[in-house]
């Protein structure tokens, strides 16, 4: 004996029946998991309270951001002084790609940032000068310290990098401002 599907119900409500059809075998894994799951959960973390709640494990992990933040300033250094940059121009082209070409241009034309080819400097043009400004920022033009962001390394990287950029002549560059310091 075969079991007709599509058999409608006796009722109607306004005008609408319905067939008695069974549910749909993924709606009912998914209604017996749900089921199976509470009952693991509700116990587990708050009835024994084996596991941490919402609020205990952001306290927790806001604890232990604290206590790597703590330890941070102690590993950040200043690039040391030297007259001129002892790092690898290679190297610091991809640091300038990576945080200064939105600013001073990809060829150092400038931009938001002063033109960093031509022989005008507003700060000195000195890789102690460069050193200082990429470390202690220039907040009130809108550049942000660098000394947290990058180690001592690449400060030298990207310095060697700028003395690279002094007197090539980019299309498109920002006129000069600061003062003149011949080659």
């Amino acid at each position: 004996m075969s079991v007709q599907k599509d058999q409608l119900r006796e009722h109607d409500y306004d005008g609408i029946q319905e067939f008695d059809n069974p549910l749909p075998g993924w709606w009912l894994w998914l209604f017996w998991g749900t089921i199976i799951f509470s009952v693991i959960y509700v116990p587990y973390y708050h009835l024994f309270g084996l596991g941490p709640l919402t609020g205990e494990a952001y306290r927790l992990e806001m604890e232990e951001a604290a206590q790597l933040q703590a330890e941070k300033p102690a590993e950040i250094q200043t690039a040391e002084a030297s007259p001129n940059a002892s790092g690898d121009p290679v190297l610091g082209r991809e640091v300038y790609m990576t945080n200064c070409l939105a600013c001073h241009g990809a060829k150092g034309e400038g931009g938001i940032g002063p033109n960093m080819t031509d022989h005008y400097w507003i700060h000195g043009n000195t890789a102690e000068d460069m050193r200082r400004i990429i470390n202690e920022g220039v907040p009130a033009k809108g550049m942000v310290s660098w000394k947290t962001l990058l180690n001592p390394e690449k400060i030298e990287n990207v310095i060697a990098f700028l003395q690279t950029l002094e007197g090539t002549n980019p299309p498109n560059a920002k006129a000069p401002q600061g003062k003149e310091y011949p080659e």
